[in-house]
């Protein structure tokens, strides 16, 4: 029986670890591990032209 039970809890973390391994790529890719920004966040000159374009488009009505 006990030796069973390490079968499984064995089995089960590697069963785990495997899914975790593709889980984590995509989150460090975003930034949500690892503590920097996004690649594709709007920063200096990009970030003034959007409040610009959303301004305009208040003007416009």
């Amino acid at each position: 029986m006990r030796n069973s039970l390490w079968i499984i809890i064995v089995i089960m973390s590697a069963i785990m670890g495997y899914m975790l391994g593709y889980a984590t790529s995509p989150m460090i890719e975003t930034g949500l591990i690892g503590g920097k920004p996004a690649p594709h966040a709007a920063t200096g000159a990009g970030k003034k032209e959007l409040e610009q374009y959303y301004q305009d488009l208040f003007k416009e009505k």
